[in-house]
Order: C-alpha cells, then sequence, then structure tokens
C-alpha cells in the first residue's frame, strides 16, 4: 500500500483541528457506470472503452460541519494518496489500509485519475494537468487541457513551406510583368485581393494543390516569366516530404501564412503566422489541445465506524449489493472522525469530473451541396467528403471542483482537436471528453473534412482543392436547453451532451481557421443538441 501525507507552507493550521491524527481504514468508491463501455463503445474507436482502473487517488480531508466544500475552506493537515494496487479485486473500490485522518474530519474531497491505455498516445488517452499533489489552498488547484503545441515560434516545415512560397513569388518578372495573365496569377498567388488581404491556408497539402493548381495553368506557356515560375515551382526538394502541421499533430486548418513586409530584410515575402494579431484573423496554434483525460471526482461526507472493516469484508461483498446498503450494515456511527473511529467510508461514489460529448454527422442535402459560387459541387456526398476530426470549444481551465472559476473571459479559451472517428455506413460518430464549460456559453463545433470529391470548389476564404481539408463551423447554444443540473449549460460533468450535425452547403468552408473566440462566425452546418445524464450514482460491488 502507498499512502503519502503531505503539507504546505502556506496553510496555517486551523486552530479547532489540532493536529491530532486518528488511524483509519479509508473505502473509496468509484460510480458502477466506470466499468461499463460508458464513454464509447468497445468496437467504435481507439479510445479506451473499459475502465482501467485509477492509475492514481488523492483524497483531500475538511470539516465544513458536513456541508460541501467551499472555495474558502481549509484542507485538513494530511492529504493522501493511493495506487492501483489497493483496489478491492473484482470490485470498483479503493481500500487505503492505515490512514491518518484529523480528528473532525467529516468531508472529503477525492480525485481519481484512470489508467491509460497501454501504447497509446494523448490522442487517444487525452490528457489532463496533474491531479494535486501537496497540501495547498483550494484556489491553487486548477485542471487545464494539454495544448498540441506549446509555442507560437513557427515550426520549421512551416517555415520551409512560407520559403518556398517566397521562392515562388520572387520569380524573375513575375511581381513587375505587364502581362494581364500573369499579372492576375500573381495577385492571386499573394491573396491580395482575397478575404484577409494576403492571409492564406499554411498547411502543406493546400500549398501543394496550391502551386499545382498554378503549375497547370501555366503547362502550354513557354514566355520567360512562365517559364522561371514553373522552375521554381519544380525545385520542391524542399517540402516534398513536408506534413506540416498534421505532422505535429495539430489540424490543416490552424496552419497560415502571410504575403507581407519583413522590415529587416526590406522586403515582402511570405511569413508563417501563429497567433491571432489585429491583422490575422486565424486561430492560435497553442489554443488546440488533446482531450480530457478520463479523471474522476467527489465532494463528498463521510461515513464512519467503531469497529475495524477489514478488506476481506469487501472482498467477500457480493457484487449486487447496493452501496447505501453496504454502508448502513458496516458504517453506521457517526459521520466525523473522532477518537472511537477505526474505518471511514467515503459516502458519495467517485463519478465522471469531466463531461463526455458525443457527436453524429448524420449526412449532407439529399438535393446537393453549392459553394460559395452558388455551383453545386460533383461528388459532394458523406462518401467523397469523409470526417477527418472534430474541433471544441467551451474550455477552459476549471478549478477544484472541476467546474470554470470565476467570469467566463477567452483568455484561456482552448479548443480540443479529436481525430478518432468511428465510420458508419449512413453515419460518422465521435466520442471525447470534454471540460465542463460555463452557464449560458454558446460553444462552437467545427467538422473537419477533406475533399475526395476529385474537384476543386469554392469556400469561403478560398478554393478547397481536391485532397485538401476545410471547417465548417457550428455553434451550439444552451439557451432553453437541458433541465435540472445541466440547464444552461452544453458540457457538464457526469453528464453527457449528444449533438447531430448535418451539412447543406458549403459556401462557408473555410480553409484557414479564423478566431473562432470572435463574435462573428459563418455558419456552415445544421444542428440538433440533446442532453441526457451518462451514470448513476449507484455501485456494483
Amino acid at each position: 500500500m502507498i499512502v503519502s501525507c503531505s503539507s504546505a507552507d502556506d496553510i496555517a493550521d486551523d486552530a479547532n483541528r489540532q493536529q491530532v491524527a486518528q488511524q483509519v481504514d479509508l473505502l473509496v468508491s468509484v460510480g458502477n457506470m466506470a466499468s461499463k463501455p460508458n464513454k464509447v463503445s468497445a468496437n467504435s474507436s481507439r479510445r479506451t472503452a473499459i475502465f482501467q482502473g485509477m492509475e492514481r487517488l488523492v483524497f483531500i480531508p475538511f470539516h465544513t460541519g458536513g456541508a460541501a466544500v467551499l472555495p474558502t475552506n481549509l484542507p485538513l493537515v494530511d492529504m493522501g494518496e493511493t495506487e492501483e494496487s489497493s483496489r478491492v479485486e473484482g470490485h470498483n473500490n479503493y481500500y487505503v489500509d492505515h490512514c491518518n485522518l484529523m480528528i473532525g474530519t467529516d468531508r472529503m474531497l477525492v480525485y481519481g485519475k484512470s489508467k491509460p491505455s497501454p501504447n497509446a498516445d494523448l490522442t487517444v488517452n487525452g490528457d489532463l494537468s496533474a491531479l494535486p499533489s501537496v497540501r495547498t489552498k483550494l484556489e491553487n488547484i486548477h485542471f487545464s487541457l494539454s495544448s498540441i503545441r506549446n509555442t507560437t515560434e513557427a515550426d520549421d516545415e512551416a517555415t520551409a513551406l512560407a520559403d518556398y512560397m517566397t521562392r515562388i513569388a520572387d520569380s524573375e518578372g513575375w511581381s513587375t510583368t505587364t502581362d494581364p495573365t500573369l499579372k492576375s496569377y500573381y495577385q492571386d498567388f499573394i491573396h491580395s485581393n482575397a478575404e484577409g488581404g494576403g492571409l492564406m491556408s499554411g498547411s502543406a497539402a493546400h500549398i501543394k494543390a496550391f502551386v499545382a493548381a498554378l503549375r497547370a495553368q501555366l503547362a502550354s506557356r513557354t514566355d520567360a516569366v512562365s517559364m522561371a515560375i514553373k522552375a521554381n515551382i519544380d525545385n520542391n526538394t524542399s517540402i516534398a516530404s513536408n506534413t506540416y502541421p498534421r505532422s505535429i499533430g495539430l489540424p490543416d486548418g490552424a496552419a497560415a501564412i502571410r504575403w507581407s513586409k519583413n522590415e529587416e530584410k526590406g522586403k515582402e515575402e511570405f511569413s508563417v503566422r501563429t497567433n491571432r494579431t489585429a491583422f490575422d484573423n486565424i486561430n492560435g496554434i497553442t489554443r488546440y489541445t488533446y482531450p480530457a483525460a478520463l479523471v474522476f471526482f467527489t465532494d463528498s461526507p463521510i461515513r464512519t465506524s467503531m469497529t475495524e472493516v477489514p478488506k476481506s469484508i469487501y472482498q467477500n461483498a457480493s457484487t449486487s449489493t447496493a452501496w447505501s446498503n453496504f454502508l448502513d450494515a458496516h458504517y453506521n456511527n457517526s459521520r466525523i472522525v473522532n477518537t472511537s473511529t477505526r474505518a471511514v467510508a467515503v459516502e458519495n461514489p467517485l463519478q465522471f469530473g469531466v463531461a463526455n460529448l458525443r457527436l453524429t454527422l448524420t449526412g449532407m442535402s439529399a438535393v446537393g451541396l453549392k459553394d460559395a459560387k452558388d455551383e453545386y459541387v460533383t461528388n459532394a456526398d458523406m462518401a467523397h467528403l469523409p470526417l477527418t476530426g472534430v474541433i471544441i470549444g467551451g474550455q477552459h481551465t476549471v478549478g477544484y471542483n472541476m467546474k470554470p472559476q470565476g467570469e467566463q473571459t477567452d483568455v484561456d479559451g482552448r479548443f480540443i482537436y479529436e481525430t478518432n472517428i468511428v465510420s458508419g455506413t449512413a453515419v460518422k460518430t465521435i466520442n471525447t471528453l470534454v471540460l465542463q464549460s460555463y452557464d449560458n456559453e454558446k460553444v462552437p463545433v467545427i467538422l473537419e473534412f477533406e475533399n475526395s470529391t476529385g474537384y476543386s470548389f469554392t469556400g469561403k476564404d478560398g478554393v478547397v482543392y481536391p485532397g485538401t481539408r476545410f471547417y465548417l463551423i457550428g455553434m451550439i447554444d444552451p439557451a432553453g436547453q437541458g433541465t435540472g443540473a445541466y440547464a444552461g449549460r452544453v458540457f457538464t460533468q457526469d453528464y453527457t451532451t449528444t449533438i447531430s450535425m448535418s451539412v447543406a452547403s458549403l459556401a462557408d468552408a473555410y480553409t484557414c481557421m479564423p478566431d473562432l473566440l470572435a463574435p462573428r462566425l459563418e455558419i456552415g452546418v445544421q444542428i440538433v443538441t440533446n442532453w441526457i445524464q451518462v451514470t448513476t450514482t449507484n455501485v456494483e460491488l
């Protein structure tokens, strides 16, 4: 058994809670749905479907008079933790033998982090900042998602793509040509007349398709300028194997370049853009995160016993015994640790500290899809426009109670990039773990598609070439949705939000992701939402 206690220097001892420790046995239970395929069905995703046990379990004792823990409450001196080795065989209970709890303890915060699936990365297991490891004020306990990219510094592959584009733009005689066709090609190449004025997708897939289309336009031309442009396009060794930003786990729409003046060099060139500015309407690359890890949480009163309750009691208990009945039979003393206490149980089972999003793409318009030029797109159906990812907003740092703290701001707004797609014959589905969103917060959910139609079409910010990815934005408004604990909120811990989406048009398709925290976004999908509870409070012993 591994049990540790620690204290922090920044918390003074409560005068009414002297450091008188009582050695007791502690029992923590996990809600019964944790042992079932609750988040993702076994055959539907690479994400782990079955509860694997706890990688780490942390319990923090309080004296609150039995009431729910408030941000102003100070934890008692001892904070304990345990590992999977304390799990009662055959049950979802964790038994800590001989743990020191302060006399006066009557409430517990308990956190648990599920063991990750072996041989799987963060796109499968998800991630979340570490559980607390030292005794501290509740205001210092935070949980946040892990960014896929932690710096706004341009990746080497991104810079190579921008340099390649600059060499083509600098083809001798192109910028000063009087040939009307070549002049028009040049303006299109530097995106001078496009929405965003010079800003364009900087993904390898888009750039390669973009220059291939230009070369095809120049195929029959033999003038010196055209030959110089084609030679620079063909000189592509530096980007031949480039797959940015997929190479670093980001969506293609996160990549952006702009044609602008480099003041140090005194010339115009393509440069990598990684953060939103007054001129760059993009979603900064550090905003994209892995999904949340499977984390459990409870804020619970305790039950006590004046006699020891040995581990064998739990091991021999019937799995059909209700948790409440088990507590009544073995923990029928007071709800506070005193000098007579020998065993303690956390009354409320651990439940999911994260929320679940279950999203289904139900289909595309049966009458066909039109682009921004009001032209029908050939082969625009589920088979030729496969769903490759989903980007989910409404993600903020949460506090000790796994809820966003304070007033909503967009300073810490993050977006989960989920790429585990379940392909069905008629629908596409994703299940992913997310953090609770703010009350009344509108949450953007963006669908990522790949253009496998074999044809180009025009979207909101330019041409979507074959083999490239594009994005349709949906906005989830919780107003009037849900009841009870999850009313007026898109994501709620321990609950599932189900969303159905369908595509009616490609006119608002983006190749370069706009600022998703901006108040005005072009909406490209139709949405139906539903809120359902994902767990129960009963437990199987």
